[in-house]
């Protein structure tokens, strides 16, 4: 149990769909419930924004870029997926940074949080992710798959 008791802000536990359906209602806070602020505040390193839905997540994992493409994308799943329902992602490993978009967007502000600052399970690399909201994909297709 935290120290803070009830006066916490913080979720103790995952994310659940239910969780899920009760931030739908309220899309001025995050999971935790601090205030997201508009985009034109570019607060991606922060809780995010209001004005859209943000379920996927920009890592950049540095020193990682040596592994092979299959190791990387197991060892990113394990260790995202393990938030919550993860839907796709891409890899760009020459710039070692990665796309994670999750069916929830409280798994993705409980992972935005919890994996920021941390190592891969499993590497050996010594790398720090860089974990923040990424931008709108500007490619038509992501966006019409989005939609659906």
């Amino acid at each position: 149990m935290c120290y803070l008791g009830s006066a916490c802000t913080f979720l103790h536990r995952l994310p659940t769909a239910a969780d899920n359906a009760a931030m739908e209602r309220d899309t001025g806070r995050d999971i935790f419930g601090r205030d997201k602020l508009p985009d034109s505040m570019d607060n991606r390193k922060g809780a995010g924004s209001y004005e859209r839905d943000m379920t996927t997540l920009y890592v950049n994992y540095g020193g990682a870029g040596h592994y092979a493409m299959p190791q990387l994308r197991h060892m990113l799943l394990q260790d995202f997926g393990c938030y919550g329902p993860v839907r796709s992602l891409h890899v760009v490993p020459a710039k070692t940074i990665a796309f994670v978009r999750f069916h929830w967007r409280a798994s993705a502000e409980f992972a935005k949080e919890a994996m920021d600052g941390q190592r891969l399970q499993g590497s050996t690399m010594h790398e720090v992710l860089a974990v923040r909201w990424a931008n709108d994909d500007p490619n038509p297709t992501a966006f019409f798959a989005k939609k659906r």
